[in-house]
Order: structure tokens, then C-alpha cells, then sequence
């Protein structure tokens, strides 16, 4: 074990050298911001993970980083990252939010990520995007009647977003209502819905006429 004395020096060595690499990791995260304002996001990538190399709980650089894998469908590394952002910061709604997403899509931990979700969402309670979570979680649940009730202000909101009105179509579907699943699902389909979930909302629309 080491003496009070001992301590006391390594602190007063180590201490320049963490917030030495604070401010690279800082000036790191400008440059990625940078890249990122400029659409380079392949140059954004490499700057933030610079930054989490140089401060590994610098969320200004872990969370972003998280963004774009995410977005890229890099889940698995994203999932991490936003673990690890949650590790400094556990009330984070954005990292709380896009985590239990993933395991939703993953099928995991359905109970645990819906309570993450929610957790996001009373921070941030109007959000769209939380309430989306919360509802597309207990669609997996297949309670699609406590989902029915969170869709439909969203929609109405969001007229032009396929993938609540791809998630509120399944939701009526599981109550049964096939006539108001129908046709959240050709709304689904006539607006912007990443591919594999204009697939299935193009099946299940055709199995419904």
C-alpha cells in the first residue's frame, strides 16, 4: 500500500499530465466538430477517437463518436460507447435513449431498456424521438395498446416521418385494428423509411389488402 507522502507526489506528477491531455482531448473535439460542420464525417470519426484516446470520459468526444457509428450501423460499437458515456453521465438522455433503441432492435433486455427509455424521456417528455423509443419497446413487448396511445400525437406532429407511421401500423396491427394499420403503413411507405423497414411495411401492407 502506498504512504500518504507517496500519494501525494504521484498526484502532484500525475495531475499536470491528465489535464495536459484534457486540453488535447478538448482541442481534438474542435477539430472533430469542425469536420463534422463540413460533412466530413470519416475526418470527424478519427478526431473523436483521438479525443477518447486522449480523455477516455470526455462525453463531448464519446457520445458524438457513438452518433456517427450509430448512424453508419456500426451498433455494436455504438452500444459500448454509449455505455461508457453513461458510465460518467448515467442521466444522459441521448445516450440512455439510443441504447435502449439498440437493444430493443436486438431483442434484448426488452424490460431494462424500456426503463432506460423512459428514464430518457421524463427529462425530456415532448421529445418525438423518446417517445418513439418508448413506443416501439413495448411494441416488442407486444403491448401495442399502451403504444396506440403514444403514436398518435407523434405522428399528427410528424406527418412526414415513414418511421413512426411504420411504427404506429404495427402497433394498431397488434390491437387488431387492421383498417388504421393499413393506413399508417402506406403512410409509412410514401415518406422517407430506411430500407429493410420499407420492406416489411410494404409486406404487411400487402397482407392487409
Amino acid at each position: 500500500m502506498f504512504s500518504k507522502n507517496v500519494l501525494a507526489a504521484l498526484t502532484s506528477l500525475l495531475l499536470p499530465l491528465c489535464m495536459a491531455a484534457q486540453e488535447d482531448s478538448a482541442a481534438l473535439v474542435r477539430q472533430a466538430e469542425s469536420y463534422r460542420q463540413r460533412g466530413e464525417l470519416d475526418g470527424a470519426e478519427a478526431a473523436y477517437r483521438r479525443a477518447v484516446e486522449a480523455d477516455p470520459k470526455n462525453v463531448r468526444a464519446l457520445l458524438p463518436l457513438a452518433l456517427i457509428l450509430d448512424g453508419n450501423g456500426k451498433r455494436e460499437e455504438a452500444s459500448a460507447l454509449y455505455q461508457r458515456v453513461l458510465g460518467v453521465e448515467a442521466e444522459n438522455p441521448i445516450a440512455l435513449n439510443n441504447l435502449a433503441y439498440l437493444m430493443a432492435e436486438a431483442g434484448k433486455d426488452l424490460d431494462a431498456a424500456l426503463e432506460m427509455a423512459q428514464k430518457a424521456r421524463r427529462q425530456w417528455p415532448e421529445m418525438a424521438e423518446l417517445v418513439d423509443t418508448v413506443g416501439w419497446i413495448l411494441i416488442k413487448k407486444n403491448l401495442g395498446k399502451d403504444a396506440v396511445t403514444l403514436y398518435g400525437p407523434v405522428v399528427v406532429e410528424n406527418p412526414e416521418n415513414g418511421s413512426y407511421h411504420y411504427h404506429f401500423g404495427i402497433a394498431l396491427l397488434q390491437t387488431g385494428d387492421k383498417a388504421g394499420a393499413a393506413r399508417e403503413l402506406k403512410l409509412a411507405t410514401e415518406n422517407d423509411l430506411p430500407v429493410d423497414d420499407d420492406r416489411r411495411a410494404r409486406e404487411l401492407l400487402k397482407s392487409l389488402n
